[in-house]
């Protein structure tokens, strides 16, 4: 195979060829002492339930912008609108806007577009025909129009007669929900698509859309339109090349054995070649929480998990009545890259799914090492050994994501045969004993340089030590 300089994630067996007293274990991002860093503070985001305690903010897209120097989030809150029971009521969502210098104290700009109780001083960006639920923003520089450089996919619910007659129309079928998209200059000033909704169907999920510059389209995960059970808690995906005309809706990720009987959503990001997913598990059978676990795919298509299906971003800890924010669900996001590290942003309730009493619900931020997403570590405290497939040597160095604080990690570099090659034993290779995202392997002070072209493997020794990546770099 040729991997050319490209990273090498050790996520699936795509580059191993075998392995002895190893396994994969997912590394979770650690959440951040300051949480929550966003909250409902303002009177627009306290749901307007009668008799209730509502309260929250559900954050759903956020990104970088280097340009302004500033993270930018869009969340939803909801509102009540009608109400006569928990059966019969109707409520809609509104798309706020914060921004933040740091990405951890959150400003909410009084934007003056819409109006709330009488004043339009308030951050809220959209409300919908009926129904802003809020997707991906995106901001992309090389959208020739200026009006169009930011985009937002949202689902909203289009022929509502009143509030009253929302919950008998839904029942009838006479509504038309779909998957909209609207563009904006700024972030703040959208206009929605006058062709919306641009996919039909509810999809009242965390629908994740990006542009895939492998297959030089967008890719849309959302729900399906066709399922075998009581409700569309599945993940589905389709390609546009304009974000106006969609393939039809592929389903990619159902439960299986392992698994409860819904999946909530699933958040995609692409990244070092690999896709990866954060499968939002709806426990509805059982505990009716919402936890992550992480999915990996080559192609988009074809996901794959951890055989324990550890969590990803495990949810908060009640202390009888003292419940942390996140203790009953937990949605993160697609991360933002900082520095050296993944900022995962992630909304949290602290009740469970449809429960009827008073709910409250934030955004918090975990974070996590660039590139750590599964680490390779020894089953027992013995040592193990990971030999890759055979490709040709493109580069001067190798490189290695690796934590060995209390042991060591050494490498080998075979020919194809499986043979050690004279000098690049074992005994030559400085041993690795720290933790580093990037650490030059030597052999007696040297690196690959007169190996280029040759087709090698490489074997690596770890006694107590993870490996999360590797790759081939070129000298300038």
């Amino acid at each position: 195979m040729e991997i050319g300089t490209r990273k090498q994630l050790l996520v699936d067996d795509y580059v191993v060829e075998d392995t002895w007293n190893l396994k994969r274990v997912v590394t979770r991002p650690a959440k951040h002492h300051a949480n929550p860093v966003l909250v409902a503070d303002q009177p627009w985001e306290h749901g307007n339930q009668p008799g209730q305690r509502n309260k929250g903010l559900h954050g759903n897209s956020v990104l970088y912008d280097p340009d302004e120097g500033l993270f930018k989030l869009w969340y939803n809150s909801s509102h009540f609108v009608h109400w006569n029971s928990p059966e019969d009521n109707t409520y809609t969502y509104w798309i706020g806007y914060a921004t933040s210098r740091d990405g951890l104290a959150w400003e909410k700009p009084n934007v003056g577009l819409f109006e709330f109780d009488g004043s339009t001083a308030n951050n809220v960006v959209l409300t919908g025909e009926w129904w802003a639920t809020c997707g991906t923003v995106l901001k992309e520089d090389r959208e020739p129009d200026p009006a169009r450089r930011y985009k937002l996919l949202y689902t909203d619910i289009f022929g509502v007669e009143s509030p009253e007659k929302l919950v008998a129309q839904a029942r009838a079928r006479t509504l038309r929900p779909g998957v909209c998209i609207a563009w904006s200059p700024d972030g703040v000033r959208w206009t929605p698509c006058e062709d919306n909704p641009v996919i039909d169907g509810e999809s009242d999920t965390m629908n994740t859309v990006f542009w895939d510059e492998r297959l030089q389209r967008y890719v849309l995960y959302l729900r399906p339109p066709v399922y075998a059970g009581r409700w569309k808690r599945r993940v589905a995906r389709a390609e546009s090349p304009d974000l106006l005309r969609w393939s039809f809706p592929e389903t990619v990720v159902t439960p299986d054995e392992l698994d409860p009987v819904e999946v909530y959503g699933m958040p995609v990001f692409p990244y070092e070649g690999l896709y990866f997913g954060l499968l939002q598990m709806y426990y509805s059978d059982t505990t009716m929480t919402i936890d992550a676990q992480l999915a990996f795919s080559r192609d988009g298509k074809r996901w794959d998990r951890l055989p324990a299906r550890q969590p990803f971003m495990e949810r908060g800890i009640e202390h009888g009545q003292a419940r942390e924010f996140d203790c009953g669900m937990l949605f993160p996001l697609p991360p933002v890259s900082v520095g050296d590290e993944l900022w995962f942003y992630y909304t949290g309730h602290n009740v469970l799914h449809n429960d009827p009493g008073a709910q409250e619900s934030a955004v918090g931020l975990a974070t996590l090492k660039r590139d750590r997403f599964i680490a390779r570590a020894p089953v027992r405290p013995t040592e193990g050994a990971l030999v890759t497939r055979a490709f040709p040597c493109e580069g001067d160095d190798l490189e290695i994501n690796a934590s060995a604080a209390n042991g060591r990690l050494q490498v080998e570099v075979l020919a194809e045969s499986g043979a050690v090659i004279d000098g690049f034993g074992r005994r030559e290779c400085a041993a690795f004993a720290g933790d580093a995202l990037a650490h030059a392997v030597r052999w007696n002070g040297a690196g690959l340089s007169r190996l280029r072209g040759r087709a090698i493997r490489l074997k690596f020794f770890l006694s107590e030590a993870d490996l999360y990546a590797f790759q081939l770099t070129e000298r300038s």
